[in-house]
């Protein structure tokens, strides 16, 4: 078993509500989840995605955010710090979920701005506060 300090500030109007309600822990890093064959092979392509960020990102290093994310295995810990507490979750699933993946789970979820989720043809989650474009 291994323990990962895991920051969920990313989009924090969903991953929060995310975490608490559905005990779903995300990463950000969406363009990679959109993409099908990443979500199929992810760890035989860890370094097509190092190379990737590294290239999007030359100046930045945050691609071992998301390959410590990756790492993350059934049964492992992780620390999750919120203001003032910290939270230690147990992974219990080696799968890797994009949007599309948790349309179910975001159908009866609200952000902290209290807006409804859609998932874009693109396989991104956005807000919505219009009825009907909550999924369906």
């Amino acid at each position: 078993m291994k323990y990962y300090l895991h920051r969920i500030s990313q989009h924090t109007e969903w991953s929060h509500p995310l975490l608490d309600e559905k005990q779903l822990l995300s990463i950000g890093w969406a363009h990679y989840g959109a993409s099908r064959d990443f979500l199929a092979q992810h760890e035989d392509k860890w370094s097509s995605v190092a190379s990737t960020v590294e290239r999007d990102y030359p100046k930045a290093r945050p691609r071992f955010g998301l390959q410590r994310f990756l790492e993350m295995a059934q049964g492992d810990r992780v620390v999750v710090p919120t203001w003032g507490a910290f939270h230690v979750y147990t992974v219990t699933d080696n799968r890797r979920l994009a949007a599309r993946h948790i349309e179910d789970d975001l159908r009866d979820l609200q952000s902290w701005n209290g807006k409804s989720a859609i998932v874009t043809e693109e396989g991104y989650i956005e807000e919505s506060d219009r009825p009907g474009d909550v999924l369906d």
